[in-house]
């Protein structure tokens, strides 16, 4: 981008995205916000909209294309990503999907026992407060249940543990193992319920569940998608 070109700019309501070399800048009713582009830890092209810059690009998919190649310079420069992740004793990890399985059941039975009563012979119309309480305990029950099936998911699906290594020689599945091309990867995608990153190999072996971690390692479906063009393009289809 050079002085004579224009940066490119979106504007969405009462909000103007300029698209700078490492950072948006974000205006709003007179307030400016620096937004950068180059922290791995900070996908910040998430929360973007998908407004037009005025050159047949998106802005959520432009910046995506800027913190990839931010990504991809900082791991030519030596930067590797690296999760391990050790499943519990196998007893420990029985009694976590045995207990998610019990509170997710209780929970369902609860409700169900609830809405299939039987009508009574006595038409009783709650009050405000009653009504606002039955809400919150349907609510409060639902959500344990939703908390009961991601724990018995996670559990089931990262009881064998994992381990992945990403670096400029491609990554490992192995501690010490050999590295091997990103494009071994069929498809990595991020799962919001159980908080992990499903990693599917084009040779058919086993899955890889990657439970998040604080930082860079939170979204390694970001990260694969960052450093294969393969991989990039599906993920900017969904942007």
């Amino acid at each position: 981008m050079t002085e004579e070109t224009p940066a490119p700019v979106a504007v969405q309501a009462a909000t103007r995205f300029t698209l700078l070399p490492g950072h948006v800048r974000i205006e709003r009713n007179g307030a400016v916000r620096e937004v950068p582009l180059d922290d791995p830890a900070d996908p910040v092209f998430l929360s973007l909209p998908t407004a037009d810059l005025g050159d047949g690009r998106s802005l959520r998919r432009a910046a995506f294309d800027a913190w990839a190649d931010h990504l991809r310079a900082a791991v030519a420069a030596g930067r590797d990503f690296e999760t391990t992740y050790r499943a519990p004793r196998p007893f420990a990890t029985a009694l976590a999907i045995g207990g998610a399985t019990f509170v997710a059941g209780l929970g369902t039975a609860l409700l169900s026992s609830w809405a299939l009563r039987p009508v009574p012979a006595v038409d009783v119309r709650p009050g405000v407060a009653e009504s606002f309480a039955i809400v919150f305990a349907v609510a409060v029950v639902v959500s344990i249940i939703v908390l009961a099936v991601a724990a018995l998911l996670r559990a089931w699906r990262c009881r064998r543990g994992s381990y992945l290594h990403l670096s400029a020689y491609g990554l490992r599945t192995s501690q010490g193992g050999r590295a091997e091309p990103l494009s071994n990867v069929f498809a990595a995608d991020w799962h919001a319920l159980v908080r992990c990153t499903r990693v599917v190999f084009a040779n058919g072996r086993a899955d890889l569940w990657l439970p998040a971690e604080p930082g860079a390692l939170r979204r390694m479906d970001l990260i694969c998608a960052a450093l294969d063009d393969r991989l990039g393009e599906v993920l900017r289809q969904r942007l």
